[in-house]
Formats: C-alpha cells, structure tokens, sequence
C-alpha cells in the first residue's frame, strides 16, 4: 500500500483548468507622492486578475513588484526597467497570471486612486508561490 500524499502545488494543471474562487476588492485611497503604491496580497495563488480604474481622470500603474527598490523587502522595484501595465481612466485590463500579491501606485502627486480588484483564486496556498522579486519583466 502506497503512503503517497498528493497535494495541489504550482503546476497542477486540475488547479488552473477549473473555475477559479472569486475574490473582489476596491480602494479609493489618496496617495501623497507620484508612484506611492498600495500592496494586495491574496489568500492562494491567482488564476487570472481583472484590475479596473473607476477614476475618469487619471490613469493607475499595476504592478508585480513595489515600485521602488527595498520596499517590502524586495531588492528590485518595478520601475527599473518599466515592469508596470498603465491602466487608462475608466479602463480595465485582464491578466492570466499566477501570483500571491499586487501593487497599485499612482502617476500623479496627492492622486485619489479609485480601483477594483477582480481575482480567480485556485486552491494553491499563498505560501507556495515563489517570490517576483528579480524576475526579468517583473522585478529586474
């Protein structure tokens, strides 16, 4: 008799095929200084995310990593390289992408950011994704 114990991990393919746990949130938060970010982490690891920017005004930057080096203890910021998706006013963008967190910042000096936050969540826990920070396109 087998004492084999499997679990769902990062490349089950079964965790990605089926419908995703749905997790919504939103923010209308002011930010004092152009690039300040907000940071989501997410309970398990994602399927897909929708990020929506309610603000007619001004566009949002989403981001894998924080925007500036050594923030949340990570060594490269996404601003290196331009590792952001600008999302325009009143726009919405949709990536199907596994991660545990998300960083929100702004473009403007004292920008009120107003979003939402649509993820797939599979069954992965958190903990057993790998850290963004030095991945060429992300953090580097």
């Amino acid at each position: 008799m087998s004492s084999n114990i499997y679990s769902v991990g990062l490349n089950h393919v079964g965790a990605y095929q089926v419908s995703g746990v749905p997790f919504i949130t939103g923010s209308t938060a002011t930010l004092v200084n152009t690039h300040d970010d907000l940071r989501f982490q997410f309970p398990s690891v994602t399927k897909s995310i929708t990020f929506k920017n309610n603000d007619n005004s001004h566009p949002v930057n989403v981001h894998f990593a924080p925007w500036s080096p050594g923030d949340y203890n990570y060594t490269h910021g996404a601003s290196t390289n331009s590792n952001y998706i600008e999302v325009d006013p009143g726009h919405n963008v949709t990536l199907q992408v596994k991660c545990r967190e998300v960083f929100i910042s702004s473009t403007t000096n004292s920008q009120t950011l107003d979003f939402e936050i649509i993820a797939e969540l599979t069954n992965i826990p958190a903990a057993r994704m790998f850290s963004l920070d030095g991945v060429e396109g992300v953090a580097q």
